[in-house]
């Protein structure tokens, strides 16, 4: 914090926080039922005319911040985002622990959900990625198995390690082509998909697959505080 307004609550300058990039409108029904992330009326730092995407300084609001421990680098702190990115899907998922899982896509977000998985207590944890130096960053944080599509058959893989019924949920977390085919194949009956990446070209799928199968489709969508909270928790 370099500076603080006459609001500015229990933060002052020199303080070290992390801040979410952005903030509900404190009325409408999601708000009130803290779940200002699906603000209709949501605004973002760097979207429209709130300044800061690459900005050297930004202006926020206190409730956006959250102090973090001098043990906590800002390269850490930076990655407080991402993480509860994946953080909400998982929680959202509700898995107990034991349970198996598949990541589709070992970008940021896929590995930052591999971590909260693991930290979840999560027994298996498949991750997938075209990129083998995704997959290494998978493995070390606590992936089980990782496969890769242009080399391997990712649905009979997936089977193969997962009894031959396929795992308990999937975490789509790259918006590739056949995303959605892919994890309902690999998905149990009863099992749950949770969508994390952001599709922007709609696509053709056959929901009876799911129909059939009585899968669970989830969708989730950037965070909460509780998330942050989390996130600091667990550091």
């Amino acid at each position: 914090v370099v500076s603080v307004g006459k609001q500015a609550g229990r933060f002052k300058a020199g303080d070290r926080v992390v801040v979410e990039p952005h903030i509900g409108c404190g009325s409408c029904f999601y708000c009130k039922s803290g779940r200002y992330n699906l603000c209709l009326n949501k605004r973002f730092i760097g979207v429209g005319e709130w300044i800061g995407c690459f900005a050297e300084y930004v202006v926020v609001y206190p409730s956006m911040c959250l102090k973090i421990p001098n043990t906590m680098t800002f390269e850490e702190g930076a990655l407080m985002e991402p993480f509860s990115v994946g953080n909400h899907a998982v929680e959202l998922a509700q898995l107990p622990p034991g349970s198996s899982t598949a990541v589709l896509g070992c970008g940021t977000i896929g590995v930052m959900t591999i971590t909260s998985l693991v930290n979840h207590r999560v027994k298996q944890v498949i991750g997938t990625d075209v990129s083998g130096v995704k997959q290494e960053i998978a493995l070390t944080q606590g992936a089980s198995h990782t496969f890769n599509p242009t080399r391997d058959d990712i649905v009979s893989s997936v089977l193969n390690v997962s009894g031959g019924i396929g795992v308990d949920a999937v975490f789509i977390t790259a918006p590739f082509p056949g995303a959605m085919d892919q994890a309902t194949d690999i998905c149990r009956g009863f099992g749950k998909i949770i969508i994390v990446a952001s599709f922007v070209d709609p696509f053709l799928f056959d929901f009876r697959k799911i129909l059939r199968r009585e899968q669970h489709v989830i969708g989730s969508y950037m965070y909460t505080r509780k998330d942050y909270s989390y996130a600091l928790k667990e550091y």
